[in-house]
């Protein structure tokens, strides 16, 4: 019976199972770096697995250490650069390792590694040459790239509002430092804004205490209606319905809402909110 090598077991795990076959190779090394099979049961790695039972038995010295610690490997096929040139194809695979100890597809133009090829376009992305042209470009084409940017908001509303959410979360020091510097350097308009919504808050009517505001505190359980997140770092007094939209000023019209809640929602209608948040349908 001929020898199995790596290249002949499947690449999935459950490409494995549904072949009954106990191991399987992905190509990408293990935590310790081993590029070897893995158990189909546990996901595995069997040098791991070896090496483990081989100091268990007496401390004897592990085998098989990962030559390129950094080393990513393709589980494909061997393809000569000849032979991807006849047939055409992008790329090809000889299970050698590049100068920086990649064993991975490369280029059949360049002959470049993809690892290599990745990193040298990341480098020239960041790079003040590229950045500036890019600014040129974008200089000349803007209303075409305003334009394209508007489209996609309008068709994808939904995943455009999750990615500003998820970028917001992530740099939230960043964007309270901008809001700060804003307010510093326009002092008049924030000023005006903040005295064109206490001239909403008496046009609208009605009033609350501190007391009110403590009872609706213990009454929601010092938690936010929307995320349900514990007040540890403070609240925001909330409108319900936004003075904007005709609500009025009355304890009755409030809520307690975490910073983050508040900020999103805005001005906008609560029902549209709880929709958009999927609270109602």
């Amino acid at each position: 019976m001929p020898e199995t090598t790596l290249h002949d077991l499947p690449a999935t795990k459950e490409d494995a199972l549904k072949l009954g076959l106990t191991k399987y190779f992905t190509g990408i090394p293990c935590r310790q770096g081993h590029i070897a099979a893995r158990y189909s049961k546990d996901h595995g790695c069997v040098e791991c697995n070896s090496d483990y039972y081989r100091k268990k038995q007496g401390g004897l010295p592990t085998r098989n250490p990962p030559k390129f610690p950094s080393v990513v490997m393709h589980s494909g096929p061997l393809v000569s650069r000849q032979e991807a040139e006849k047939n055409n194809l992008p790329l090809f695979f000889t299970g050698q390792p590049c100068a920086q100890g990649h064993i991975c597809q490369r280029s059949t133009k360049t002959n470049r590694c993809k690892v290599c090829q990745t990193t040298a376009n990341k480098n020239h992305h960041q790079s003040a040459e590229a950045k500036a042209k890019r600014k040129r470009v974008y200089a000349e084409k803007r209303e075409q790239y305003n334009a394209a940017a508007k489209r996609y908001r309008d068709n994808n509303k939904e995943k455009y509002l999750a990615m500003v959410r998820r970028v917001r979360d992530r740099n939230r020091p960043t964007y309270r430092a901008i809001a700060k510097r804003w307010r510093e350097k326009n002092k008049e308009a924030y000023q005006a804004r903040q005295a064109n919504r206490r001239k909403r808050e008496r046009a609208a009517g009605g009033s609350y205490t501190a007391k009110q505001i403590a009872n609706l505190r213990h009454k929601q359980g010092n938690k936010c209606i929307y995320c349900k997140t514990k007040f540890f770092a403070g609240y925001h007094i909330d409108h319900i319905m936004p003075l904007i939209l005709g609500g009025s000023n009355d304890i009755s019209n409030i809520q307690l809402l975490c910073r983050d809640c508040n900020l999103r929602k805005g001005a906008k209608n609560p029902v549209a909110y709880a929709q958009e948040r999927g609270l109602l349908l």
